[in-house]
């Protein structure tokens, strides 16, 4: 800055000429300009610019531009500047009262509302830090100009926006308490269709949604939208914008359909009306991409997440934070959906990217985890093991390094491990993820549920049916308790808990829950499947141990309709044939263990193809005992005729039932 000297109180027209511009800036910015007044307030060879800078920090200090507030300094340099308490309180006075121009207040508003500093604070490590420093300028700010004065407004603003930016409730709680005081101030000063209150109130409805008062943040971004007029071009890009936080809202409460709907609106109006590389096109081409993956349509999701990673690498450079997040983004839904190809290249490129940029130790370590996860996935599993030992490493000499940082990090290694079919390494390092996560987030939490995943799935590899039953049916009861609809995981949870009880012979707690994963499989469209046919089959032998023959006889019937579409060549469905078959028999029911013999030796000769089964004598020789039983034909060549074309005679009768099979 250049600063005003000569005439008197020109230094005070200096101060007003940029104190609005820098206001809004990064406190460091601010910290910087307080700096140099130093430096320029001490120096011998321009007396007039040594008194102007000194008396330039005394209101630095009276109101906390760049420092923090101090009346006793704000004394000693307003001493240094040959001044006086009369001439301080004059130049208070002016700022005081300086209003900019109506028509600006609305891009100075959204400086302090919409600034992308959070981000930046958080990408630099110094979030906690710029929390404290505006918390420190918005009480000084407050004192020296009163709640409505704008610089006040301003930094409630910012100060809002880092709280709710940490996603902790406490803090999040906070934000919303400021933004309600935002709104009160700019509503009496200057209306509720003023530019500055709807964006304060778009702000409370995001931190509502994050508290996950859904129906809160719903009204209020409504409110939003339909504030804006669709007449300009402005007003179009702003209801485009309010819309794209309604479908953000709706994505964040689950409601995935109304999120796609309102997305496509977004995108469909922007590229009529603004173009399609339009910021909220961009945005909304993400939220998009995350409703079509939370409503399981992982593939349309990856697509679009692509798209909007291209897109805005071209508009805004690859660099750019939003075009980082869009890739993280990516990274993230290729890893959750298993393309770990794409994941590992995505982490990789994010990794190497923010590496390059100077990014805090933190975010490079928790990228570097992510892609040796993503390599493990892919078949290099000892190099990513290596990768996550050095993060953990490194994170141990870190005196600053957050514990669910290092815990995230130690499941990851126990993904690796688990790669490695190390399961007796990855279960230690499962069992203390999930104690350390279950201690300090709700049961709900993703963290929470995916750790239980996680050793749920190692506790049943290594046979420990009765834990891996015990945290399966935990992390199925959490995911139920957050919604009634059915998805992939909590169906995924189900098959744990059955299977577990299924190989502990609990057929009493286990059956009622197959058939619980029969019905979710046919709403998710997965009945007609390998495992499809392995629960019918489960739930048959639970029925046979239950003594429940007449749901036995029609899971029996079901199996054999959906075993023409499945290779019967697996040893473990054999088994459950051949279980299936046993109990029939025990609970009397002959036809149907006959027929699971016979379909048993069909099995077998496929999975022994062009040798002799040691087994084969002995199944024919059943199957033999129970046509005795049934006074059916006993030759041997019928018994050969039957095995063989057992699968045909199926079809045959499937599609006398139903004619378009």
């Amino acid at each position: 800055m250049e600063l005003m000297r000569a005439r008197p109180f020109s230094y005070q027209r200096g101060l007003a000429d940029f104190f609005f511009e820098l206001d809004s800036c990064d406190f460091r910015v601010q910290a910087s300009v307080a700096k140099d007044f130093s430096h320029l307030a001490q120096l011998a060879e321009c007396q007039s610019c040594s008194e102007n800078a000194a008396f330039q920090l005394a209101l630095c200090y009276t109101f906390g531009f760049g420092v923090r507030a101090d009346s006793e300094l704000s004394e000693e340099w307003l001493l240094c500047s040959g001044k006086n308490k009369e001439d301080l309180d004059e130049a208070l006075r002016k700022l005081q009262s300086m209003k900019p121009r109506l028509s600006s207040i609305g891009g100075l508003i959204d400086l302090g509302l919409e600034s992308q500093l959070s981000s930046v604070y958080d990408t630099d490590g110094i979030l906690e830090q710029a929390i404290r420093e505006y918390q420190a300028m918005t009480a000084a700010r407050l004192r020296a100009f009163g709640p409505e004065h704008f610089s006040t407004i301003r930094m409630n603003g910012l100060l809002a926006a880092l709280l709710a930016y940490t996603g902790k409730e406490e803090q999040v709680v906070q934000a919303t308490r400021i933004y309600l005081e935002i709104i009160r101030i700019l509503d009496s000063l200057y209306g509720p269709k003023y530019r500055g209150t709807l964006v304060a109130k778009t702000a409370l409805a995001r931190a509502y949604s994050d508290l996950k008062h859904f129906k809160k943040a719903e009204i209020i971004a409504m409110e939003v939208f339909e504030s804006y007029s669709s007449e300009s071009k402005d007003g179009i890009a702003l209801r485009l914008a309010a819309l794209c936080d309604l479908a953000s809202i709706a994505v964040d409460c689950g409601k995935y359909d109304k999120a796609i709907e309102r997305e496509l609106e977004v995108i469909e109006g922007g590229k009529e009306h603004l173009g399609p590389s339009q910021r909220n096109v961009m945005r909304a081409k993400g939220v998009l991409a995350s409703a079509y993956f939370g409503s399981g349509l992982f593939q349309e999701g990856v697509q679009l997440a692509e798209e909007a990673y291209k897109e805005k690498s071209v508009a805004l450079g690859k660099e750019h934070l939003a075009t980082l997040a869009s890739l993280q983004e990516l990274a993230t839904m290729c890893t959750t959906s298993g393309e770990w190809v794409k994941a590992n290249n995505a982490w990789k490129e994010y990794s190497e990217t923010i590496q390059k940029l100077g990014h805090t130790a933190r975010s490079i370590l928790i990228a570097r985890s992510n892609y040796a996860a993503t390599l493990a996935r892919i078949g290099n599993a000892e190099i990513a093991v290596r990768i996550c030992e050095d993060v953990l490493s490194d994170m141990a000499r870190d005196p600053n390094c957050m514990q669910e940082d290092v815990f995230g990090t130690k499941g990851l290694l126990a993904i690796a491990h688990s790669c490695q079919n190390s399961w007796h390494k990855a279960e230690p390092l499962e069992r203390e993820v999930l104690s350390f996560f279950q201690k300090r987030l709700d049961p709900c939490h993703a963290r929470v549920l995916h750790s239980l995943k996680c050793l749920s799935e190692t506790l049943y590899r290594r046979g420990k049916w009765d834990e891996a039953a015990k945290f399966a049916a935990q992390e199925l009861g959490h995911r139920e308790s957050v919604s009634s609809e059915v998805d992939t995981n909590k169906l995924d949870a189900l098959t744990r808990f059955t299977r577990s009880k299924a190989h502990l012979q609990e057929w009493a707690g286990a059956t009622p829950q197959l058939e619980k994963e029969l019905m979710w499989r046919r709403q998710l469209s997965k009945a007609d499947s390998f495992d499809g046919l392995v629960v019918t089959s489960l739930a048959a032998i639970g029925h046979l141990h239950t003594h429940n023959c007449e749901q036995a006889v029609d899971r029996i019937g079901e199996f054999f309709e959906a075993v023409q579409r499945i290779s019967l060549g697996n040893e473990y469905l054999l088994d459950n044939i051949y279980t299936m078959a046993a109990g029939a028999e025990q609970n009397g029911l002959f036809e149907e263990a006959e027929e699971c013999l016979k379909l048993a030796l069909v099995g077998r000769r496929k999975l022994f193809p062009g040798t002799q089964d040691p087994r084969q004598g002995a199944d024919e020789n059943k199957v033999l005992e129970l046509r005795r039983r049934l006074g059916k034909s006993v030759v041997g060549e019928v018994i050969l005729e039957l095995t063989t074309t057992l699968i045909k005679k199926r079809k045959e009768e499937q599609s006398q039932r139903d004619p378009s099979l």
